[in-house]
C-alpha cells in the first residue's frame, strides 16, 4: 500500500523529493535495490535531502555489490552529516568490513554508538534501526553482551512510540478466542488424520509462518 501511494504521488508530481526518498527507502526495505536506484536517478537535491538521497543510493549500490560506486556516493556527502549521520556511518561500516579494515570499522562503530544515544540529533526511527544494526554487528562478531545492550536500547526507544499495554493484548487475545471458536473452524480438514500435533517454534520474523503455510498446503 505504501509503495502504491508513493508512486501515485510521483505520478502527479514527479519532482516531489520527499516522495522519491520515501519510495526509495521502502524499496530498500523490500530488498529491491535496483528499483531504488532508478527512483533516485539524476543529480541529488541540495542540502539535507541530498545527503539522504546519496545515503540511500549508497545502500542500494552496496546491496548490488557495487562497492566503489557506494564509496563515491558516501565521499560526496560532506560533513556535518546532520540527521543523516547514522545512515552514512552504517554504510561506511559496511565498506570498512568489505575492505577488511577492522580498525576503521571499530572507530565507525564507536562513533555510531554515540550517535544513536544522542536524543534530538537524528530521527528516532534512524536511532532505533541504528541500535538494531549495531546489535547485529556485535552479534556477528561474537560480542553477545554488547549486542544485547543495543537490542535493549533500541526496544526501549521504540517503546516511546509503540507502548506495550497488557490490557490491550489480553483483550485482543480474548476477542480472537471468542471469534475463532470450534463452530467457526469446523469444515474441510486435511486428509491426514494423525492426531500428533506439530509445533512450529521460532523467533518473530524467522519464517515460522512460511513453514506453517508450506506444511498446511502439502497434500500429505
Amino acid at each position: 500500500e505504501a509503495l502504491a501511494r508513493l508512486r501515485s504521488v510521483l505520478g502527479r508530481d514527479p519532482g516531489c523529493v520527499p516522495a522519491r526518498l520515501n519510495l526509495a527507502n521502502t524499496l530498500l526495505l523490500e530488498r529491491q535495490p535496483a528499483e531504488a536506484l532508478a527512483v533516485l536517478a539524476g543529480p541529488p537535491p541540495a542540502g539535507r535531502e541530498g545527503r539522504h538521497w546519496r545515503a540511500h543510493r549508497a545502500l542500494a549500490e552496496i546491496e548490488l555489490g557495487h562497492w566503489e560506486a557506494a564509496r563515491r556516493e558516501l565521499d560526496a556527502i560532506a560533513e556535518p552529516y546532520g540527521d543523516a549521520e547514522i545512515l552514512v556511518l552504517w554504510r561506511r561500516i559496511g565498506l570498512a568490513e568489505h575492505d577488511r579494515d577492522a580498525a576503521a570499522a571499530a572507530a565507525l562503530v564507536e562513533r555510531m554508538e554515540q550517535a544513536v544515544r544522542q536524543d534530538g540529533t537524528s530521527l528516532p526511527e534512524h536511532r532505533i534501526i541504528g541500535h538494531f544494526d549495531l546489535a547485529r554487528f556485535h552479534h556477528r562478531h561474537g560480542r553477545k553482551a554488547a549486542a544485547f545492550e543495543q537490542w535493549i536500547a533500541g526496544h526501549r526507544l521504540m517503546a516511546r512510540f509503540q507502548p506495550y499495554q497488557r490490557s490491550q493484548v489480553r483483550a485482543f487475545a480474548d476477542a480472537s478466542i471468542a471469534a475463532f471458536d470450534a463452530e467457526r473452524l469446523a469444515g474441510p480438514q486435511a486428509g491426514n488424520d494423525d492426531p500428533a500435533p506439530v509445533f512450529i517454534v521460532g523467533m518473530p520474523r524467522s519464517g515460522t509462518t512460511l513453514v506453517e503455510q508450506i506444511l498446511a498446503a502439502h497434500p500429505a
